[in-house]
């Protein structure tokens, strides 16, 4: 299927690592131009290192997602570097696990100025900027419907996002953009692979675990993330707007996402 990516100009927060990356490398792979953006030189250094030799043309930028002025200079870079901004992938920022009682409110604030605030104030910045017949899609979490004790300020942070992206839907249609949300289950990451070494220790039946979190017996990989957002990014999926998808392996078990 001919996703028509072609010369479409790309922002791609969180681009250098997990999920990110694997977006990043696919919409160049599908002639896309992308900017992808992290805090880490290293990591972006390591992302244009792998970047396909024919296809689209990579930017990298460091920019901490926390920090207003360079959120907006992400988009501006864009805009200068491709001559527009056709699609958006909010993806940067996770939260902490801990315990409620443990997490006192700079940590809620703090994560919250990452995954949720980042996401907003990167939305503003590109919509400002984009030409009818843009793309939102912001990726969220599974965690947004499945509450846990452990994961408060992730799952509440995933829960407004997924409000945010529905509310954003009606504006962008206001002005020709398309807006959608991707709950990811367990994918597996840097980041997953640090979670359930602090659960069950380094090296301790790690593939067992991971065989036991999802009904289909075993976890995600950071491309099938990526492909269902080049598909959403797409003018193949050119009528789905305002809706939350959730790839989790099922192990969302509600009637809703």
């Amino acid at each position: 299927m001919n996703l028509e990516l072609d010369g479409k100009a790309v922002i791609v927060t969180g681009g250098s690592k997990g999920i990110g990356r694997a977006i990043a490398l696919g919409m160049l792979a599908e002639g896309a131009n992308v900017l992808a953006c992290a805090r880490g030189a290293e990591a972006l250094a390591a992302l244009a290192a792998a970047a396909p030799k024919s296809g689209g043309r990579l930017e990298t930028r460091v920019a901490d997602m926390t920090d207003a002025t360079a959120i907006d200079g992400v988009a501006a870079r864009c805009s200068e570097a491709f001559g527009r901004i056709d699609i958006l992938v909010n993806n940067a920022g996770s939260a902490r696990t801990g315990e409620f009682l443990e997490l006192d409110d700079q940590a809620w604030l703090d994560d919250w100025r990452l995954k949720f605030f980042g996401y907003v104030r990167m939305a503003r910045a590109a919509m400002r900027l984009m030409e009818r017949g843009g793309v939102i899609v912001n990726i969220i979490g599974a965690a947004a419907l499945n509450p846990r004790r452990t994961y408060m300020i992730g799952g509440a942070a995933n829960a407004a996002l997924n409000h945010f992206t529905k509310a954003l839907a009606d504006e962008g249609a206001r002005k020709g953009v398309r807006v959608v949300g991707i709950n990811p289950g367990p994918i597996m990451t840097e980041r997953l692979l640090k979670m359930r070494a602090g659960l069950i220790g380094a090296n301790q039946g790690a593939s067992d675990a991971f065989s036991r979190m999802t009904p289909l017996g075993r976890v995600g990989t950071p491309e099938e993330v990526a492909d269902l957002t080049m598909f959403l990014a797409s003018p193949r999926a050119a009528f789905i707007h305002g809706a939350n998808i959730t790839i989790d392996g099922g192990y969302t078990q509600g009637l809703m996402g």
